[in-house]
């Protein structure tokens, strides 16, 4: 096999490598991978005697059994090059060595939207995500404190809705259309309403959000979709759901991420669901 003299075992990573361990050029012990394209690479090097190996998929890592120093070597992906194993990266495409979080809802300030509110209450659900598609559901509510000035106006600003890899949908400003039926509406109560007549963007069909007249700052909300087409990949599944009302900290981060009794998603096969609570 290209790469090594002569092979010792064998396993196959998360990305359909295949890596081997073995005795390379001069004698070096190391485990190479063989893309599925064919391609070889040194995944590592400097063992004493590389031997056995097994795959974590839960981890993302090889162990490799080093016998010259009868010790176990683990070898994770680590995809932005900062030093931390993507399964403990906060951010696993972003350099953040030192994995900051302001707002400490398990996403790294590298790669989260908002580092404002954390969101209370937080729950997430994507529903009918077999086929057909365009039938997709979502539901995604909670609580933030965002700053009392300036006051809240999605009428003006619009809304940002995030799921981390599944959806970004902009919902624009503007009063509702009676005869599109669509746009936002405002009551004197502080509580305002967005309805889309015309299919939804993508799939969002509503947004509510709600005021408090006892707590300055602080906003419930809730967002429908209802004929969406949500991609997700039941071996990543959300770590992160955002909801943006503008550029001045008015935002809200719900973390999926974080070690228990932090909030967590769970893929139901049998319903093609995911819940996040």
């Amino acid at each position: 096999m290209s790469g090594l003299n002569g092979g010792f075992a064998a396993a196959t990573d998360g990305a359909g490598n295949v890596l081997v361990s073995g005795i390379g050029s001069f004698g070096s012990s190391k485990v190479i991978a063989v893309a599925p394209d064919g391609s070889v690479s040194d995944r590592a090097t400097g063992f004493s005697f590389s031997g056995d190996l097994f795959f974590d998929s839960a981890r993302d890592e090889a162990l490799v059994l080093d016998f010259g120093v009868t010790d176990i070597v683990a070898i994770c992906r680590d995809q932005d090059g900062d030093g931390v194993c993507d399964a403990d990266d906060d951010c696993p495409l972003v350099a953040n060595a030192d994995q900051a979080d302001a707002d400490a809802d398990g996403i790294g300030d590298a790669c989260d939207p908002c580092t404002g509110a954390a969101v209370a209450g937080a729950k997430l659900a994507l529903g009918k995500l077999g086929a057909p598609a365009g039938d997709d559901t979502l539901a995604f509510k909670g609580r933030m404190t965002v700053p009392v000035a300036p006051a809240i106006d999605p009428v003006t600003t619009g809304v940002r809705v995030l799921v981390d890899g599944v959806l970004d949908a902009t919902i624009p400003g503007g009063a509702f259309d009676p005869a599109t039926q669509t746009g936002w509406k405002a009551k004197k109560n502080g509580s305002f309403t967005y309805h889309n007549g015309q299919g939804g963007i993508p799939g969002i069909v509503k947004v509510a959000l709600k005021a408090s007249s006892k707590t300055p700052g602080l906003v419930q909300f809730a967002v429908a979709g209802k004929a969406g087409s949500y991609a997700v990949d039941p071996a990543r599944l959300p770590r992160q759901a955002t909801l943006i009302l503008d550029a001045a900290g008015q935002c809200g981060d719900a973390g999926f991420a974080g070690p228990p009794p932090a909030p967590v998603c769970v893929y139901k096969a049998k319903r093609a669901k995911v819940q996040c609570k």
